[in-house]
């Protein structure tokens, strides 16, 4: 469901101070840089002290989505894991699979020739497995038409929302990971009695 930014505008209008300030402080990295925008507007137009923090959750954004950016430039740039091509810049779907009237999604990375060949596979033998039941049936036509839909975005040389999904995942990684580190290499023994000497 998209939402207008004017349907936006106007419910930040009746929003109290208090509550402006809320959404600043707890929840603004949940918006999207437009709400993030728009959010900017109202706390200008009512003249909050809040224009530091709010500049600083959009500059924010703006590095992590150049983060997750530059991730998929460098995912799209190595060679398939599959077959091995250069030819075509990687991508990814989540596939749809329906087996014995269970439904499952698959993540698939690779290049374009690939995941189009995966992507048969995937539906090879829905008819006659899903024939027995009416669930599987219903199942693997909406498998289907999902499948088809995730192939139909790999048409446009752009990362799909999938791939966007796993660099964005792996960004996140790395940086618990940072902040692991930063917690796990705590001051050393020796640091800590240099510290606490009676002066």
């Amino acid at each position: 469901m998209s939402v207008s930014i004017k349907s936006v505008r106007k419910h930040y209008r009746t929003l109290s101070d208090a509550r402006i300030r809320e959404i600043v402080e707890g929840e603004s990295s949940t918006l999207t840089n437009d709400g993030l925008m728009v959010l900017k507007e109202e706390i200008t137009k009512r003249n909050l002290p809040l224009l530091k923090t709010i500049n600083n959750k959009l500059q924010e954004k703006e590095d992590i989505t150049s983060l997750i950016e530059e991730r998929c430039r460098i995912i799209r740039d190595q060679p398939c894991p599959i077959c091995g091509s250069e030819e075509y810049k990687l991508n990814a779907v989540e596939l749809s699979k329906v087996r014995l009237g269970l439904k499952s999604t698959e993540f698939n990375l690779g290049c374009y020739d690939c995941l189009v060949k995966k992507n048969s596979e995937t539906t090879d033998g829905y008819s006659i497995l899903n024939l027995f039941s009416l669930w599987g049936l219903v199942s693997g036509n909406e498998s289907i038409k999902h499948n088809t839909r995730q192939i139909e975005q790999l048409k446009v040389d752009q990362p799909t929302p999938e791939l966007w999904k796993y660099a964005e995942q792996l960004e996140r990684a790395v940086y618990r990971e940072a902040m692991q580190q930063i917690n796990i290499n705590p001051i050393s023994d020796n640091d800590s009695k240099e510290l606490n000497r009676p002066t």
